[in-house]
Order: structure tokens, then sequence, then C-alpha cells
């Protein structure tokens, strides 16, 4: 049987440009969610997820819009572009507002209407 020659880059090789890729463009979302927090005034800052379950995530973004409270979970990676904002180790017990995902993108789709 004839050995065919590899014609290019193996397969850990997309692996490692997929992944770096992709923080490319997860590292650009984080700026621009910078960039929309500070031109719009809002407060925001990290605080420890809640809850026992907490994964691979140790912080989670909190952002208190007009709209009222969204949150994401954050990677250490994430973390690194988020350093600039205060970390808040010990939130007030009533912090979370108990939004849930459907809450939240709700408020989302609030706030892009007010930007039209």
């Amino acid at each position: 049987m004839l050995k065919r020659d590899r014609k290019g880059p193996s397969v850990s090789e997309k692996l490692e440009s997929a992944r770096a890729n992709r923080y490319k463009v997860i590292h650009e979302r984080n700026l621009l969610i910078l960039a929309i927090i500070g031109h719009a005034g809002w407060e925001a800052h990290t605080v420890p997820p809640a809850g026992p379950e907490t994964g691979t995530w140790t912080r989670v973004l909190c952002i208190h819009s007009p709209a009222g409270q969204l949150h994401w979970k954050l990677s250490e990676d994430d973390q690194k572009d988020f350093a600039s904002l205060s970390y808040d180790k010990k939130p007030p017990l009533d912090h979370y507002d108990g939004c849930k995902a459907s809450e939240k993108l709700a408020r989302l789709e609030q706030l892009a209407k007010g930007l039209k």
C-alpha cells in the first residue's frame, strides 16, 4: 500500500489554530462589552459564582443596566480581559436578583431596542 504525503496542517495544528481563533473572537467580544459598559456608564464588577456547582467558572461578570442585572460566567481567559473591573469577594446576599437566562435575554432585547 502506498503511503500518501501529508498535505496541509495536521489535526492537532488545526485544533490549535481553532483555539487561537476562538480566543481572538472571545477577546474581541469582551472588549466590546467593556466599551459598552464604559460608554453607557453602567456599574459592572466581578463576583464569585453563587451556588455549589461552579465547575470551571471561578468568577461571574455582573452588569447593572437600566433594564436590570446582566451576568455571565467567566473562564480563566475571560478574567484577564475583565481584570480592570473590581472584584467583590463577598457581595451582599441579595446581590443576585435571581434572573434566569430567558429573563436576561429579554433584558438584552430591551436594551437593544433602545439603541435603535
